[in-house]
């Protein structure tokens, strides 16, 4: 579990009843990754004596004591760019005169964000009569379904408790948080803040909580909802007007490096050739996460090959799964399942033991772009893709979707689909979200990897319009044998062939396959036999 950063910022102003109440919400959180900031706007009652004696001793609490009058806003984005340092870092907006529901708040919403979540909203309890999200007879919170547009919006939906990271605040452009004047907005500071952040984290990354977290003073007599309203519904019919944010595409920083792919290898009576690809990963893929191995054998023999491999330090972290010792008893659907289970990471992939990585492989960019509409990151689809060994037709490209940076997006679907292109439904060498593929195959059954792809691909409903790839193939396949007997037609070994056993026998008397054969190989289809060549393994 990721432990988020929250930045808590207090902006207050003559809350003298209700301050020590706030900040006492705080301290008693049982998360305790945060910060806060607390900014009083020149308060002419005893506010600012009394933050002084309840944070003193308290390394997470900072002041700003003003010496000039600001407005709630302001101090507002005062207090995030004095505390927030990182982009990642989430702020939570807590008003002066309010207060935390419960000691469990920042405990749930870090549990919130461990989604790809960037902001969330609601819900509140009024402080007069208890009620839930309700003040004069609406409803203050809710669930945004399908497409937002602020000028369609009946009324203000993104109440307390309102978080959101920081990166997507500081995309919020500055004369939108600005009058025709020049000055911050002086009421209506949610609505300005909230609508452009609505619209920037798009339907996949904003969250509306069903928890109670924040409890509203709507006693206090400085709400502006009574001491100013018809100015603060004039502020925010003007927001509202305003040109709408594009969904924002996330950027790359050195907190999002290094992004962790959960990977599951299959193999069968190949013991040699999958030596060759945990290699490749060693060598080659540079975003792996958990790396699972589930190996299968038909005798004792190929057995022995795969003990070999686990005894082996190929410097990666390998779980190793074996089939049921009983050979009458398939448990590779029971298995797969387990194993996709356990993985932490947002996105996963599945590869077989005859595929390689031929190239250096970085995922983090381009996962910049896998974006709502795109069903996969594809490792084996690349501009030199003009021929489909399934087939054995010519693969004419597609027409490529604009897309920045040094890869390839097209929608699938307007391909041919007797070929590469036109498959979306490869159960290996896609990287697919986690939860999506775990998600698809919990009611399917199945006992290989090929019965599973077949159901993928009668199923065609199930995948976004859009696949992405490098512009250079990152993984070959090499079918020089076959283990499968699902798809019979599957070619293989038509012009170099290598048995299982002949393979495991070389394995066995330490011989390895020599990755120069294959790094960097000029491929032009994702599946091409290769001659291989062999060394001695300690070469």
């Amino acid at each position: 579990m990721v432990h988020n950063k929250f930045k808590l910022v207090v902006p207050v102003y003559n809350s003298d009843k209700w301050i020590k109440k706030c900040i006492d919400s705080v301290k008693v959180q049982t998360y305790t990754n945060y910060e806060v900031i607390i900014i009083n706007d020149m308060s002419t009652d005893k506010t600012g004596d009394i933050i002084r004696q309840e944070i003193k001793g308290f390394d997470k609490f900072k002041f700003i004591d003003n010496i000039e009058k600001s407005c709630a806003l302001e101090n507002t984005v005062k207090g995030i760019r004095y505390i927030c340092k990182n982009d990642e870092d989430i702020i939570v907006i807590l008003d002066g005169d309010d207060w935390l529901a419960s000691d469990d708040v920042l405990e749930y919403m870090n549990g919130a964000y461990q989604e790809d979540i960037w902001v969330t909203w609601g819900q509140f309890a009024l402080l007069s009569d208890g009620k839930i999200c309700q003040y004069e007879g609406e409803n203050w919170a809710g669930e945004i379904k399908g497409r937002f547009n602020r000028r369609w919006m009946k009324r203000y939906l993104f109440s307390h408790l309102r978080t959101y990271k920081t990166f997507l605040f500081k995309a919020i452009k500055e004369e939108d948080l600005r009058d025709k004047d020049g000055k911050y907005y002086t009421t209506a500071g949610d609505v300005v803040i909230a609508l452009p952040l609505i619209e920037m984290a798009g339907k996949d990354h904003r969250k509306c909580v069903d928890k109670l977290l924040y409890i509203y003073n709507n006693t206090s007599d400085l709400n502006d909802m009574k001491v100013c309203p018809v100015k603060q519904t004039s502020i925010a019919d003007e927001i509202r007007n305003k040109p709408s944010y594009e969904k924002y595409k996330k950027l790359i920083t050195k907190e999002q490096k290094d992004v962790k792919v959960d990977m599951l290898v299959w193999s069968k009576d190949r013991a040699c050739q999958l030596d060759l690809m945990l290699r490749s990963i060693k060598d080659n893929f540079k975003n792996y996460g958990r790396i699972y191995v589930r190996y299968d054998y038909s005798n004792p023999e190929f057995k022995k090959g795969y003990e070999k491999i686990k005894n082996k330090d190929y410097g990666i972290p390998i779980v190793y799964v074996e089939r049921n010792s009983d050979l009458t008893i398939d448990d590779f659907e029971k298995n797969m399942k387990s194993i996709i289970n356990g993985f932490k990471s947002e996105y996963m992939v599945c590869v077989c033991d005859d595929d390689v990585f031929i190239r250096p492989t970085l995922v983090d960019e381009i996962f910049n772009y896998f974006e709502d509409d795109v069903c996969a990151v594809s490792l084996r689809m690349s501009e030199d893709i003009k021929f489909c060994y399934g087939t054995q037709k010519d693969s004419p490209l597609p027409d490529f979707l604009p897309c920045e940076g040094n890869f390839l997006k097209w929608d699938w679907a307007k391909s041919d689909p007797t070929t590469d292109w036109g498959y979306p439904g490869a159960v290996n060498i896609n990287i697919y979200r986690t939860e999506w593929y775990r998600e698809v195959i919990k009611d399917l059954t199945f006992n290989n990897p090929n019965v599973l792809e077949c159901l993928f691909n009668k199923n065609r409903q199930w995948f976004k319009p859009y696949l992405l790839s490098f512009k250079k193939t990152r993984i070959l396949n090499i079918p020089v044998n076959q283990i499968q007997t699902v798809c019979k037609t599957n070619p293989f070994g038509k012009d170099h062939c290598y048995t299982q056993k002949e393979l495991n026998d070389k394995w066995l008397a330490g011989v390895i396959i020599d990755s120069y054969c294959v790094y960097n190989y000029q491929n032009k289809g994702v599946n091409e036999e290769l001659p291989l060549t062999f060394k001695q393994e300690n070469e």
